[in-house]
């Protein structure tokens, strides 16, 4: 049994019976080589690049769990390389992003507000600052759909 985290389950709404009726990860792993090859040609027909919000998908839980299931790590399919999108966010909007303190979440130009000024931002302060909402439901339906997974 495989125990669902609380923060995991506000940020996508999916609750702990739907995990333990979810397929174990080295099945699912494979559905999903598979339908990069299969229905995109994606690492045989046509380059791709995973984007993440961060190096924590990719450097660390996908590392933790291939290693819990025994698996090699995909670096030569798909995880040797990513997009950081936390810093290609941070290059492009650097001039708006790191200049208005709105965007971090907080305010002033005391000294606490000039050292989040330096990190690079997450997902929530990057959609605050395009006006947007964060849809993490709808794109968890479509993988699901995509794979296999009962969500």
């Amino acid at each position: 049994m495989v125990f669902y985290l609380d923060f995991c389950r506000a940020l996508t709404g999916i609750e702990q019976p739907v995990v333990d009726a979810s397929d174990p990860f080295p099945l699912v792993h494979s559905r999903f080589l598979r339908w990069l090859e299969a229905k995109h040609r994606l690492g045989v027909g046509a380059t791709f690049a995973v984007v993440t919000d961060g190096p924590f998908d990719m450097g660390r839980f996908l590392l933790m769990q291939t290693r819990q299931s025994g698996m090699d790590y995909p670096a030569e399919e798909y995880a040797g390389h990513w997009v950081n999108l936390r810093k290609a966010f941070a290059n492009f909007y650097k001039g708006d992003f790191y200049a208005n303190p709105r965007h971090q979440g907080g305010g002033g130009g005391d000294a606490s507000s000039s050292v989040q000024m330096s990190k690079l931002p997450g997902l929530q302060a990057m959609l605050n600052s395009l006006g947007m909402d964060f849809e993490v439901k709808s794109t968890i339906f479509i993988l699901s759909a995509s794979f296999g997974v009962n969500f």
